[in-house]
């Protein structure tokens, strides 16, 4: 399963990541600076500019932002 997890480099984003690839998924790390998850795909990019189009690839978006 593809998936990508928003604010990656979080406390909660970092665990999600890292749980989605100990069960074998393709996880895509969403992240503002660079990627310190163990994620080996990851794109920079601000949550608040992400488009439909940047997420149409994955079967699953979870979001790890926290306000």
């Amino acid at each position: 399963m593809k998936i990508a997890v928003l604010a990656a480099n979080g406390k909660l984003g970092s665990l999600i990541v890292k749980e989605a690839v100990e069960r074998g998924n393709d996880v895509t790390a969403i992240v503002r600076e660079e990627n310190k998850t163990v994620a080996k795909k990851s794109f920079k990019k601000d949550i608040l500019d992400l488009t439909e189009n940047d997420l149409k690839d994955f079967d699953v978006v979870i979001t790890a932002f926290g306000a």
